[in-house]
C-alpha cells in the first residue's frame, strides 16, 4: 500500500506541471491575461518543488523540507483564491489554515520516521486549526463584516465617544467646583481670624458739616471677630463697710487737699 501511494506521489508533480503549462499555452491563444491571475503560481510551484522532495527523500535526509514546503504551497493557493475572488479580508480568518496544513505535515513525517508522539500532535494541530478557522469565520464573515453590524457600529461608536468625552468634562467640572467651594471656605476662614476689617473708619462714620458724626454708611457686618464683652462678677462677700483707720487717713487726706 506504501509503495502504490509513493508511486501515485512521484507523479504528482509532472503531472501537475503538465496541467499548469496546458492552463498558460491556452490562456496565450485566447489572448487571456493569465498573468494577472495566476502570478500566485510562481509561488505555488515551488512549494510543490519541495513538498516533492522531502516526500521522495528515502533517506530522510530532506524530510524536514515538508515544513516549509506546506507553508510555501498554502500561502501561495490563499493568494490564488484570493486574486480570483477579489477576496483579500479573508486573511482574517484563512490563517487558521497554517496550523491545519503544519499538523498534516506534522503527521506526515511522524509517520516517516515512525513517531506517535508527532502523530498524536499532527492530529490536534489539524482539529484545533480547523476549529479555530471556523470560529474566526463566523465572527469575521456573519459578524463584522455583515451590514447589519457595520451600520450599528457607525452609530454606536460614535455615540460612546461623545458620552465618554461629556462624562469626562463633567467630572472635570464638578471637580473644580468642589476645589473652589473649599478655596473660598479657607479665605473666609482665614479673614475672620485676622478680625480686621477691610473698610477704613472714615469709610464707616462721615463728619458731617454741622460737627456731628453721620452713620448712615455703618454697617455692623464690616466690624468683624470683636471680642465679647463679659460682665463683671462682684463678690457678694465682700463687706461694704470702710475700716476706721482707712475712713480716717482718707478723710485727712480730703482735708489737706481742701485746705491747700
Amino acid at each position: 500500500m506504501r509503495d502504490k501511494l509513493k508511486k501515485y506521489q512521484s507523479y504528482a508533480l509532472p503531472v501537475a506541471l503538465i496541467i499548469i503549462g496546458a492552463l498558460i499555452l491556452w490562456a496565450q491563444i485566447t489572448n487571456f491575461d493569465w498573468l494577472g491571475l495566476t502570478w500566485s503560481f510562481f509561488i505555488i510551484l515551488p512549494g510543490l518543488a519541495m513538498l516533492h522532495v522531502a516526500i521522495q527523500d528515502q533517506s530522510q535526509k530532506y524530510a524536514r523540507l515538508i515544513f516549509p514546503a506546506i507553508v510555501v504551497l498554502l500561502t501561495g493557493v490563499i493568494l490564488l483564491y484570493q486574486t480570483l475572488t477579489n477576496h483579500w479580508r479573508s486573511w482574517t480568518f484563512l490563517w487558521a489554515l497554517y496550523v491545519v496544513f503544519f499538523g498534516v505535515g506534522l503527521q506526515i513525517y511522524g509517520r516517516r520516521i515512525q513517531n506517535k508522539n508527532d502523530i498524536l500532535m499532527g492530529r490536534n494541530l489539524i482539529l484545533g486549526g480547523i476549529a479555530t478557522f471556523v470560529f474566526l469565520w463566523m465572527v469575521f464573515e456573519l459578524v463584522i463584516f455583515s451590514a447589519t453590524f457595520s451600520a450599528i457600529i457607525g452609530y454606536v461608536l460614535p455615540a460612546a465617544f461623545v458620552s465618554g468625552g461629556v462624562v469626562m468634562l463633567a467630572n472635570h467640572y464638578r471637580l473644580y467646583r468642589l476645589e473652589s467651594g473649599i478655596t473660598t471656605e479657607k479665605i473666609a476662614q482665614n479673614e475672620t481670624k485676622r478680625g480686621v476689617s477691610t473698610y477704613s473708619s472714615s469709610e464707616i462714620v462721615s463728619q458731617q458739616s454741622d460737627g456731628e458724626a453721620d452713620f448712615s454708611r455703618f454697617n455692623p457686618n464690616v466690624i468683624v471677630d470683636m471680642p465679647e464683652i463679659k460682665p463683671i462678677d462682684i463678690d457678694e462677700n465682700i463687706s461694704t463697710e470702710i475700716d476706721p483707720e482707712l475712713q480716717r487717713k482718707i478723710d485727712a487726706a480730703l482735708k489737706g487737699d481742701i485746705e491747700g
